[in-house]
């Protein structure tokens, strides 16, 4: 066989390897998209997004608890007419420090933004709600770097300057690894990677679980909460925590924005009495007095919401549909019910 028949041979042989290899894979992907299918939740990325395009009345920064502010407005838009709008921006696993880092660095450039004129873009926002829980303020020896604002803020620009000044690393690839997951959320593949749901969805569908391997998927899951919450024993109210919760308050006053804290509510099921006495309530009340010594209201709903285990999700941490609703209707017309009413200039 001459060298070019050779040549040709092989990239043949290439060629068919590769299509076999992508066929299996959209296969298996399709097979799977029968039994679990990927959701696309809010991320800074669609918050920032939408702000470009946008000018809300309120702007409710938090962790992924924020996507619960989509219920809210719907229903605020709903009482006011469209008059008050409120913006959620959810920061995936967020603490303080993440929060002062996203309120600097994304949102405060689109708040200045100025058209040709010299006007402000955005002249509509008068309110700002800080959306917090324990954890935010929880600090472990044992935490490495959190990734959250390479892999959920960061822009392409941001990659660039932190690979110049230290080069390709773990807390810079995870920007990489984090976009690459964008790209393909919509293969479970791709998007189950690490999460492992859809085996579990499979098994299901083959063989429905019983009430007790149910039961016992929930005990389980509330069991982790509650290690979760006893990990931080040690790392309540961290002073650097505070430091940037006071810094983002200063931040919003400095703006002239009416500004809020609330604390999530938890299911009931992922502390126990103990732990609410010795770290979720003194976390709490460390947030609401840093809050209270610029004068700024705090709201702790983390106990006050009518809201059981059922209206979580598996994950007993973020609410379903139906606990946002009971949430939105409650604060409403409690704590959050400023949220309808007009700020002035």
């Amino acid at each position: 066989m001459s060298d070019s028949a050779s040549f040709w041979s092989t990239w043949r042989t290439v060629v068919v390897v590769l299509t076999t290899s992508l066929l299996t894979v959209v296969a298996i992907d399709t097979f799977l998209h029968r039994f679990h299918r990927p959701v696309h939740r809010r991320e800074i990325v669609d918050a920032m997004s939408d702000y470009e395009h946008a000018d809300p009345t309120t702007l409710v920064l938090g962790s992924s608890h924020a996507r619960t502010f989509l219920a809210v407005d719907e229903a605020v838009r709903a009482r006011t007419q469209g008059r008050e709008r409120i913006l959620p921006v959810p920061m995936e696993w967020g603490k303080f420090t993440s929060y002062l880092w996203v309120l600097r660095h994304r949102l405060a450039p689109l708040m200045e933004e100025r058209d040709a004129a010299g006007e402000l873009r955005r002249k509509s926002l008068r309110r700002f709600l800080l959306l917090t829980a324990w954890w935010d303020g929880c600090k472990r020896d044992s935490d490495a770097p959190t990734l959250n604002v390479p892999s959920r803020a960061w822009r392409f620009e941001d990659f660039l300057r932190d690979v110049a000044l230290h080069g390709m690393n773990p807390y810079n690839r995870s920007y990489v690894s984090s976009r690459w997951g964008e790209l393909g959320w919509h293969s479970v593949l791709i998007s189950d990677r690490g999460i492992q749901l859809a085996p579990q969805a499979v098994r299901d569908a083959l063989r429905p679980p019983s009430e007790r391997t149910r039961r016992d998927r929930f005990e389980r899951q509330a069991l982790k909460g509650r290690r979760i919450v006893a990990s931080c024993a040690k790392g309540i109210a961290h002073p650097d925590e505070l430091r940037a919760l006071d810094e983002i308050l200063a931040v919003a006053l400095g703006r002239g924005l009416q500004t809020t804290v609330v604390l999530y509510p938890l299911p009931p099921s992922t502390y126990t009495p103990s732990q609410r006495e010795t770290i979720l309530e003194p976390t709490n009340q460390a947030v609401c007095a840093v809050a209270r010594r610029r004068g700024i209201p705090c709201f702790d709903l983390t106990f006050q919401v009518p809201v059981g285990d059922s209206d979580f999700m598996n994950d007993l941490d973020h609410l379903a549909p139906v606990g946002d609703a009971k949430f939105t209707a409650w604060a409403l017309e409690h704590d959050l019910a400023f949220l309808v009413a007009p700020v002035g200039p």
